[in-house]
């Protein structure tokens, strides 16, 4: 079995707030937790990923578990390099002077991203996952770890958000998915 993650080699993800009512409303949106330095200290957080809270600690995590409870991350991309787009940016822990920006996702909710892995014992190549997605027989659902993952159907059992999903392209030019948060 292999992970294959639909993010090209070399950049970061992106995500596209469509419809997001969080985004709209005020309600749900959370920038004042800083990325936990142990989990995060070799690792970056990208937008579109999910993660978890720990209101005690004040911190982010990566998911644990398809029933976890979690949060959209969609920063502001910090660029200040000429022509870097949203693709080469990702928050790390070592930045003190900006916290990631997450989002309470509810049904209805609609994004985009490129954040999403499946694995090739679900779907033999990316050939026969774009087929999946466009029988209607594979949905997102979170994961150990922060990026969405796309399962059959019957493998969403448990999971804390479902999304349906569509082939799509990205603000940026590159493929990736649009997800309906059921």
């Amino acid at each position: 079995m292999a992970t294959v993650r639909l993010t090209p080699a070399g950049v970061y993800s992106v995500v596209d707030l469509e419809k997001v009512s969080a985004e709209l409303t005020g309600n749900g949106i959370f920038q004042e937790f800083g990325l936990d330095k142990t989990e995060f200290a070799n690792k970056l957080f990208e937008n579109g990923q999910l993660a978890i809270i720990d209101n005690n600690k004040k911190t982010i995590k990566a998911p644990t578990a398809i029933g976890d409870k979690v949060y959209l991350h969609a920063s502001v991309a910090k660029t200040y390099k000429e022509g870097a787009g949203r693709e080469t940016y990702a928050v790390t822990a070592k930045d003190k002077t900006y916290l990631p920006r997450l989002f309470a996702l509810v049904a209805t909710d609609v994004i985009a991203t490129n954040a999403v892995t499946f694995d090739t014992t679900d779907f033999a190549d990316l050939n026969a996952a774009k087929v999946a997605i466009k029988a209607g027989t594979a949905v997102v659902v979170p994961q150990a770890g922060a990026d969405w993952k796309l399962v059959k159907v019957a493998g969403a059992t448990g999971a804390s958000v479902i999304g349906d999903v569509e082939w799509t392209v990205l603000s940026n030019d590159r493929e990736g998915v649009r997800i309906r948060i059921r």
